[in-house]
């Protein structure tokens, strides 16, 4: 069985890396150069797509009343459909994003709506770092570096003012906690995740069947799901206790999930070919079945592989890391079911960048790069041919031959997990990973 289950004593390797004056130093300059490429953008680059109808607001009405956002009828029409960590911490420079508004001083409006996107991201590259010299790299500023030059995620933070490197942080964050047999912190931190991002739901079942991988007893299943839903909870209470109570969190959830019923926004699957965006996905697709029913297929389909891991696993049969099991999850979700955004697939980064600590496999240094450049193009087309008119002819015609490279590459990682499926389960002695 390909899971790790040696204890943080029991794992030389991270600690006396951390206490090397050396590798503490090419940390820093990891990061100080991860930073400059984040910041240098974040100031630069004035982007109103997306930040202007909706995070600007959010941040600027935020401040007047921090846990009455939700309540706050003005903000009906700025569509606040984000869980409420994110929103929170936009609330904290409401007051300077006002004054850099009103002044037309966008630098430091660009610094300000940007900031906590460009931070979430450094602590990313930190933590990519922590969990390479976990899985004894004898240098972890390579992983770290690769993050740290991610032209994805440079786009997607520092150009854009995106939250998604919130959702890989607490993703990698999870998968960490996993890896060292702590289901509590594992499902702390998912908690925390699904505060910050409605995407972090998706991965519930990957929770769960990490659980089961780690083989915990009915006690421990029941209290770390129960420390997960509490601060779940604590998290929600004080935006609740303004009106709506448990009514709240529904509405953001469900309600955010439904907000977008279109085939497809401009993701690069199965539906970017044909004139789909935004599309009602309950519009007949061919043979009287609409695109919903597809989709519906597409995620249970996606389930089923779960399941069967999980069957595999109760049967002790091989099975490859949790990372790569939950990287043909999401590709599934991705490439085949709608609703489906252009940003949806960059936790495949964080999933392939992790199955590399894990394995030391080249193929997935190549997946690593596949995706980030598919995500790249992705994300470009999006925000570029928006605040670049001109661009997006050029950008328009890239979108069908990104689909069509991404659902090819799918088979490709299938042939990659069933050839770990053929592998000999791990030594119990060995280091493995969730």
């Amino acid at each position: 069985m390909s899971i790790h289950l040696a204890k943080l004593s029991a794992l030389p390797g991270w600690p006396q890396q951390l206490s090397d004056r050396r590798q503490r130093g090419r940390l820093a300059a990891v990061l100080l150069l991860a930073a400059v490429l984040r910041f240098l953008p974040a100031v630069l680059y004035f982007n109103y797509f997306d930040l202007g109808p909706y995070n600007i607001p959010w941040s600027i009405y935020g401040a007047q009343d921090r846990f009455g956002l939700y309540s706050n009828p003005a903000m009906a029409e700025f569509g606040l459909d984000y869980p409420p960590i994110f929103p929170f911490l936009l609330s904290l420079v409401g007051s300077p994003v006002l004054w850099a508004h009103e002044s037309g001083c966008w630098p430091v409006e660009m610094f300000c709506i940007k900031l906590f996107p460009v931070l979430a991201d450094l602590a990313l590259t930190a933590l990519v770092w922590l969990v390479a010299a976990d899985h004894r790299f004898a240098e972890p500023w390579q992983p770290a570096l690769l993050w740290a030059l991610n032209p994805s995620m440079i786009l997607n933070s520092g150009f854009w003012g995106q939250a998604d490197s919130f959702l890989l942080f607490f993703l990698l964050a999870m998968f960490w906690a996993l890896e060292r047999s702590k289901p509590v912190a594992a499902s702390l931190i998912f908690a925390l995740g699904c505060l910050t991002k409605l995407q972090m739901c998706y991965f519930a079942p990957v929770l769960l069947l990490g659980f089961l991988l780690l083989r915990l007893r009915p006690a421990r299943w029941i209290g770390a799901l129960a420390a997960g839903g509490a601060v779940g909870f604590l998290g929600w209470y004080p935006f609740m206790r303004r009106g709506e109570w448990l009514a709240l969190p529904l509405r953001i959830y469900l309600g955010g999930y439904g907000k977008y019923s279109f085939v497809n926004a401009k993701a690069a699957n199965l539906y970017a070919f044909g004139n789909h965006y935004q599309q009602p996905d309950s519009e007949i697709w061919f043979c009287g079945i609409s695109f919903s029913a597809i989709s519906n297929l597409a995620i249970a389909a996606a389930l089923l592989w779960l399941v069967w891991c999980g069957i595999r696993a109760v049967r002790r049969r091989s099975l490859p890391p949790l990372c790569l099991i939950a990287l043909v999850y999401l590709e599934v979700l991705f490439l085949f079911t709608t609703r489906q955004h252009e940003r949806y697939q960059l936790p495949a980064l964080v999933l392939s960048l992790l199955w590399w600590m894990i394995c030391r496999e080249k193929k997935a240094v190549r997946f690593f790069l596949f995706f980030t450049l598919i995500t790249l193009i992705n994300q470009s087309y999006v925000i570029f041919a928006d605040n670049h008119p001109a661009t997006a002819g050029f950008f328009s015609m890239l979108e069908a031959p990104t689909a069509a490279v991404n659902l090819l590459a799918f088979p490709v990682l299938c042939v990659a997990v069933a050839h770990s499926f053929r592998q000999p389960p791990s030594s119990p002695s060995q280091k493995g990973a969730v």
